[in-house]
């Protein structure tokens, strides 16, 4: 990354810490998006099913991240 090479460390952490920041809140919110369509969409009027829907999208995310993590790499390849 180009501001790793040119960019202070304090600099360089700040810009990491907003761009893991981003993510993490667009990954809220397409969670967020896909649990209420699953909801409404497959279950119509009976929301009382919503947490349970929560809950399993929840469990497939973390599955992702448990799956999907390298230790090499570092947090966004910055490693």
């Amino acid at each position: 990354m180009m501001i790793k090479n040119f960019a202070p460390k304090p600099v360089f952490s700040f810009v990491m810490v907003g761009a893991l920041a981003s993510l993490m809140s667009t990954a809220d919110s397409q969670l967020l998006a896909l649990s209420t369509m699953f909801t409404c969409d497959l279950f119509g009027k009976k929301i009382k099913y919503s947490k349970l829907i929560s809950i399993l999208l929840t469990i497939f995310a973390l599955i992702f991240v448990i799956f999907g993590y390298d230790a090499k790499a570092g947090i966004m390849g910055t490693s």
